[in-house]
């Protein structure tokens, strides 16, 4: 009987312990209950206080929002003219370096296929050589023979070098078909389309004075093409071969009889003496024997001006220029790759500022809500202009559109403006705290100076035509593609 009392005793306690916690608990909601009414009337009273008027000058979130939205407006509009500005410049560098890149490729072409040397073996098992420009040379000293022809682009014969060496140029100004004159040991004939045609001599003894075509060399720049007698009494080549730059040149002897010719494309023949080219009279094979010059032969002054053609040095130095043309090829392409988003950046950010300027200049000071999310709100803002500004300042700061006396004279600070952004930046990304303490008085202070920025930037692009050169180089873009395009 007693532990039943003991059980009941203890289910009576226990219900009278639970009634004085619901007691309690009731009495703590009570008093919260007054503390979060006193609370909402403090917030309702404070955001009262900030939206209204106040006659010492103070501002409202109205004010301060709408400040803010005009300075992006004026921000962006800057951004915008900045930045377009610089890539229209790099988009007309762009274009101009690659003209000049496939100008350069142009005249690459051009010379290296000035080397080129067509060779045959024809039906009658001559070896045949085609310059560049359609000279063609057709000699039998790859038979064992001592004849050289010469023909022009249309096929037409110039002229016949056979015998010892007797030389024949069949369409002469005076209609002579016989021969107009003679040489001796090696000499060369050079075409106008600058190929060079060697003749290798073989003396008939020693002194005789008696000299015969054995084999020919012809060159263009570096490529060298051989065929016959590649030395004096040595056995001869049958084929044409492709020889060393260096291994051709045999070098006849002036007294000899040697000489250096020029062939213009209407058969005039032609003597080097120095840099004086004159025409040759013609000579009797007397006349030749007697003295073996040609002194007497010098007929009127001539301009005869080979094209040059580039050896592999020549070739290789205009390969490097377009090399490095193609590096700032590469160096605008990343730089107008890199110009394009913040130019799309600047145009998206003074849409965003104009929507924000026209949609709180519509709002009632009621509708801003002075509390933490606010305050942030504000707060991140001012941060994101003055790192926005500070950035573009960095980057007016290393344009060439704006000169170093006009930073100076404005009292930019490459230094200074980097600190400021990235302690901006530092800031957005770690601000969790402090907005209701001094987010908005502190936003004010630095508003003034990010402005004051931002009217010296706007400023300084005024000053550098970066909108005026924007669209004068926009036009020369258009009118480049056309003329391209017309290409």
């Amino acid at each position: 009987m007693s532990a039943i009392n003991s059980v009941t005793q203890h289910a009576l306690n226990t219900v009278a312990e639970n009634s004085q916690v619901q007691a309690q608990n009731a009495a703590a909601i009570s008093a919260n209950s007054t503390d979060v009414d006193t609370t909402i009337n403090r917030i309702a009273e404070t955001r009262e206080i900030l939206n209204s008027p106040r006659e010492d000058g103070e501002n409202t979130l109205k004010s301060i929002n709408i400040e803010q939205a005009n300075m992006d407006v004026s921000l962006s509009q800057t951004e915008l003219i900045v930045y377009d500005g610089e890539l229209s410049s790099n988009n007309i560098e762009l274009q101009a370096v690659r003209s000049q890149i496939s100008s350069k490729k142009t005249e690459l072409a051009a010379e290296e296929a000035k080397t080129e040397i067509k060779t045959s073996i024809n039906a009658n098992g001559e070896a045949e050589f085609t310059t560049h420009s359609g000279m063609k040379i057709v000699t039998d000293t790859n038979k064992g023979g001592h004849t050289t022809k010469v023909y022009n682009p249309a096929g037409e014969q110039l002229m016949q070098i056979e015998g010892d060496p007797h030389v024949n140029m069949l369409k002469d100004a005076d209609g002579n078909n016989g021969y107009d004159f003679h040489f001796g040991d090696d000499s060369t004939l050079k075409f106008e389309d600058g190929t060079e045609l060697t003749f290798n001599t073989t003396e008939t003894g020693k002194d005789t004075g008696i000299f015969y075509t054995t084999g020919i060399y012809v060159r263009a720049g570096d490529n060298v093409k051989h065929t016959g007698e590649a030395t004096a009494g040595g056995a001869r080549r049958t084929d044409i071969a492709t020889v060393d730059k260096n291994s051709y040149s045999r070098g006849g002897e002036t007294a000899k009889g040697s000489v250096t010719m020029g062939l213009k494309g209407d058969g005039q023949i032609l003597m080097q003496t120095g840099n004086q080219w004159n025409e040759i009279k013609d000579e009797s094979w007397a006349g030749y024997l007697e003295d073996k010059t040609f002194d007497d032969q010098k007929g009127a002054a001539v301009d005869f001006k080979p094209q040059t053609i580039k050896t592999a040095d020549g070739l290789s130095a205009l390969k490097l220029e377009i090399t490095q043309l193609e590096k700032k090829e590469t160096g605008y392409q990343s730089r107008v790759a890199a110009l394009t988003p913040l130019k799309s950046g600047a145009e998206s950010n003074l849409d965003a500022a104009n929507s924000d300027l026209a949609r709180f200049s519509s709002m009632d000071d009621s509708e801003f809500v002075d509390n933490e999310e606010a305050r942030q709100d504000v707060e991140q803002k001012s941060l994101d202009i003055s790192k926005r500004a500070n950035n573009l300042g960095v980057f007016v700061s290393k344009s060439s559109l704006v000169g170093a006396g006009d930073l100076n004279a404005s009292g930019i600070n490459q230094a200074a403006m980097i600190s400021d952004g990235v302690s901006a930046d530092r800031r957005m990304r770690g601000n969790e705290f402090d907005y209701i303490e001094r987010g908005l008085d502190y936003s004010a202070t630095r508003n003034d100076k990010t402005a004051d920025l931002i009217d010296t930037l706007s400023n300084l692009a005024e000053l550098g035509s970066f909108e005026e050169k924007s669209l004068k180089n926009d036009e020369l873009l258009q009118k480049n593609a056309a003329n391209d395009a017309t290409k």
